[in-house]
């Protein structure tokens, strides 16, 4: 129940216009997710045998960080193309200018 909420509030996530009701929103999923993180992190501890808990829990661990890096470099792309943009726009400009420049040399 309390999974199937915290999904229903990420995807509210997207139709939220107000700023400050998506960080009040934001503010009780970050809660939310201590919490899941808290109970998901006490279940695996408790279900395998003490012999393999040592190896659950690095696998599981591995995958997050699997994950959290995933994350990473898929915010990291879009993020150096805003960067990147400036010099675009300059570079559209200078081929706009040689353009123009090339039109009134062959007149």
């Amino acid at each position: 129940m309390l999974l199937t909420g915290f999904a229903v509030g990420l995807g509210i996530i997207g139709a939220v216009e107000s700023t400050w009701t998506l960080l009040v929103l934001l503010a009780v999923l970050g809660v939310l997710n201590c919490y899941v993180t808290i109970v998901l992190m006490s279940a695996i501890q408790n279900r395998p045998p003490k012999e393999i808990l040592g190896r659950t829990m690095g696998l599981f661990i591995g995958a997050a960080t699997l994950t959290a890096l995933m994350t990473i470099r898929a915010i990291r792309q879009p993020a150096l193309a805003l960067i990147s943009m400036g010099n675009a726009r300059t570079a559209d400009r200078e081929i706009v200018v040689s353009t123009a420049r090339i039109a009134s040399l062959s007149q």
